[in-house]
Formats: C-alpha cells, sequence, structure tokens
C-alpha cells in the first residue's frame, strides 16, 4: 500500500545482509516481460527478476538463494512491491478521514480498463499533459509505486481517461440506440488485445 507517512523501503534484507532494490517503473515493466515470456521456464524467470531487482549476477544470486528460496523471496518481493491490488468500490472512511479495511475484489472477475504496455502512447500523453513528467526522460528514477499512483489519480480530461470511461462503459435503458451504437464502435476501437498482460 502506498503510504504518505512511509519512506518507500526498497530493500532485501536476508541473511544478516541487506540489498538495495531498483523498483523503477520502467525496471518493473521489464520485469512484466521476463514473466510473459513462455518461452522462459518459471526458475529462469525468477533468477532474472531477482538480477533486474537486486543488480547481482547470477552467480551471485545462485549463492545466495537455492531454487526453493529464491522463488519464495522473488514472490515476497513482488507481493509486497510490485503486485497492484484492485479494491472494491466505495472505499469507506472514518472520522479523521482514514480509509477503513478495505476488502479485495477477485481481480480475475474484473476486466482490465488499461494496459501499459498496449496505452504507452496515451499514459505518455497523459503523464506529459498533467504532471509535465516525460517518462522515457525519469526512466531509473520514477517509483513504481509513484507512477501507479499518479496513473489512478489522471484527471477525466485526458485521452487515457476518455478510453477507460469506454472500456468501462455499459449500456443503460436510458441509452439510445444511437448512443449504444456510437459506444460500441468505440469499444471495439481501443478494445484491449485478448493476449494483452493484466499488470493493473
Amino acid at each position: 500500500m502506498f503510504r504518505l507517512s512511509q519512506q518507500l523501503n526498497d530493500e532485501l534484507a536476508f541473511n544478516g545482509k541487506v540489498y538495495p532494490l531498483d523498483l523503477s517503473f520502467d525496471n518493473v515493466l521489464v520485469i512484466f516481460d521476463v514473466l510473459n515470456d513462455d518461452s522462459v521456464d518459471d526458475l529462469e524467470k525468477t533468477y532474472v527478476c531477482l538480477n533486474r531487482l537486486t543488480g547481482l549476477s547470477l552467480e551471485e544470486l545462485l549463492k545466495i538463494f537455492d531454487p526453493e528460496t529464491a522463488f519464495k523471496t522473488f514472490k515476497s518481493i513482488f507481493d509486497s512491491c510490485i503486485k497492484i491490488r484492485n479494491r472494491a468500490k466505495g472505499q469507506k472512511y472514518d472520522l479523521l478521514g482514514n480509509p477503513l479495511p478495505e476488502v479485495e475484489t477477485d481481480e480475475d472477475d474484473e476486466e482490465p480498463l488499461y494496459s501499459i504496455e498496449h496505452d504507452a502512447e496515451y499514459i505518455y500523453a497523459a503523464f506529459m499533459q498533467v504532471y509535465r513528467i516525460d517518462l522515457i526522460e525519469v526512466q531509473g528514477q520514477l517509483h513504481w509505486k509513484k507512477f501507479n499512483a499518479l496513473l489512478a489519480g489522471l484527471p477525466d480530461n485526458t485521452k487515457m481517461s476518455e478510453i477507460m470511461r469506454i472500456r468501462a462503459w455499459k449500456p443503460s435503458k436510458y441509452d439510445s440506440e444511437v448512443e449504444r451504437g456510437r459506444m460500441r464502435k468505440l469499444k471495439k476501437l481501443f478494445a484491449l488485445p485478448t493476449t494483452d498482460r493484466k499488470e493493473d
């Protein structure tokens, strides 16, 4: 979870040693590419991802982590630092404005509204429009969690937000046939490829 009261702790503590982690958004996107590469087996993926995260060579990683420990370590890093959890709509807050415990939705039940890979140009344009951030220039600098917070906070006047509204649209009894036809065409135009990965 993204907390303003805490520093982003990009470290892996293991056997009395601390290893800094590279959680820049572009490095995490490379990790997603590795995980979605069907030509690489799971064990190799694990060590490649740990290499990307820690900067340690394969030889160093093999000395530190046996295969089972490597799997567990990468899964722990992924779950705590990389995975973005979908939350149920209608977040509730206490009187001080603190969010009450959130209920996670079943991610498989929801169709993704965006793909960082497929929508890269729209996301790039939105970050420039709203935040004046050139995502190419901040590679290696912008943290993955900050990137996701900024992405989630895009206002309605960006093309990316418009596309997400189109993908989320469902017909209602109040829509005219003309409006339904128009929206169906737009949904088809901006539909994500069915083989797209889910990063969100």
